[in-house]
């Protein structure tokens, strides 16, 4: 059966300025916004809790300005979100749901 999960929880928003854990666990990214100073920004956003987890999102954003791509339906994370940003990526902001592995009637919540 396919795992299915449950973002009904607050919304949560995480302001980054170095490579970091953005969540632990399941969760629905719905918004990111990145700038930078000096030369282009980049942002590498991963499913785990480190670079070694799949890449499921690059952002990159012009010299001197912020970019926020449109992620109509999110993007699924199931182990956590780890951000990987470049030297001068000045600021990003990540919006997400943290998300809840649920099982449907007769499911035992596993692939």
């Amino acid at each position: 059966m396919k795992t299915r999960y449950d973002f009904s929880a607050p919304p949560r928003s995480v302001e980054l300025a170095s490579d970091q854990v953005v969540h632990r666990g399941p969760c629905l990214l719905v918004g990111v916004v990145v700038s930078g100073v000096g030369a282009a920004a980049k942002v590498q956003l991963h499913d785990g809790i480190d670079t070694n987890g799949e890449r499921r999102l690059t952002v990159q954003a012009p010299d001197t300005y912020s970019f926020s791509p449109e992620l109509k339906g999110g993007i699924e994370f199931r182990s956590g979100m780890y951000a990987n940003l470049n030297a001068v990526t000045d600021l990003t902001t990540v919006l997400y749901y943290p998300g809840a592995m649920v099982a449907g009637p007769g499911e035992e919540g596993s692939d």
